[in-house]
């Protein structure tokens, strides 16, 4: 009888002869290596799924915990992400100021251009390609934005270089942007309310694609299932985030410098934590 399993790097079922346990093998999918297990010693695959299907649940790259769903506490979201922030709050500052710096460049290059350019469709049609390209950017810098908070939220190295490295990432949050968008305007224009929740029941999606190159639908269905039970929270947690910002803006907007990547590290301090992973408890 053939062994059905689950790859432990793509989280693809595979199917083996029974002569080949304990044998050292490569997955097909993603070139992960490992030691095909025998029956009763690794989690077995479901049969109903079809052969290289993708457990929600299981780690799409090595090194990374099955998905557990959790209950997350507001105030041990804000605790635990200022005590990251504050360990590596130079990093944090500087990948922002960065940020920053460019998105005013684009902007600054956008203006001159917009003011320079004449009337007609040619420059019409210039000034809406660069501004998508704009957007395109400024995606791509908060995916790898991201990317680094997830590192020092795990506690492994990481540099400011990171920022420039969302490329693989690009096209599938693109893609669920889209959809993203289409799903809570429809829910805004039934009375906003529906919206409100169906941003805050899919919006981990973008974690989860960036964290794990999960696909987009995968996402979405791990998304509503890790925020049950912790809407309310995620409400909390916006909430927060938005008087944070007024009160930045109102220090001067000096405070903005320090309030957006906190944000940052809240958001990802309980994306991690109600998908049940690790932490890293900084000294």
């Amino acid at each position: 009888m053939p062994i059905e399993f689950y790859c432990t790097g793509c989280g693809r079922i595979l199917r083996v002869q029974d002569e080949d346990a304990g044998r050292d093998a490569t997955c097909p999918v993603c070139g992960a290596e490992f030691v095909v297990p025998t029956p009763g010693r690794f989690p077995e695959a479901d049969p109903s799924q079809p052969i290289g299907q993708t457990m929600p649940y299981q780690p799409v790259e090595s090194g990374l915990a099955p998905i557990v769903p959790a209950r997350i506490v507001l105030e041990e979201v804000l605790g635990r992400a200022w005590a990251i922030f504050k360990s590596q709050a130079g990093l944090l500052i500087g990948m922002s100021l960065l940020v920053m710096v460019i998105n005013a460049i684009m902007e600054g290059g956008f203006d001159i251009m917009d003011k320079q350019g004449g009337q007609g469709v040619a420059p019409e049609f210039s000034k809406q390609l660069t501004r998508l390209l704009i957007f395109i950017v400024t995606v791509f810098l908060e995916i790898g934005q991201t990317k680094i908070i997830l590192d020092i939220c795990r506690g492994r190295p990481t540099s400011i270089g990171h920022l420039f490295s969302g490329g693989p990432h690009l096209l599938p949050i693109l893609g669920a942007g889209i959809l993203y968008a289409l799903m809570v305007g429809f829910g805004l224009l039934l009375f906003i309310i529906p919206g409100i929740v169906l941003a805050i029941m899919f919006g981990r999606y973008y974690y989860l694609i960036i964290d794990r190159k999960t696909p987009v639908l995968d996402a979405f269905s791990i998304s509503r299932q890790i925020t049950a039970g912790n809407k309310w929270i995620i409400f909390g947690l916006w909430l927060v985030g938005i008087l944070l910002i007024i009160a930045g803006l109102l220090a001067c907007c000096v405070g903005i410098i320090v309030v957006i990547p906190y944000i940052r590290v809240a958001g990802v301090v309980a994306y991690l934590m109600m998908s049940g992973q690790s932490i890293v408890n900084p000294a």
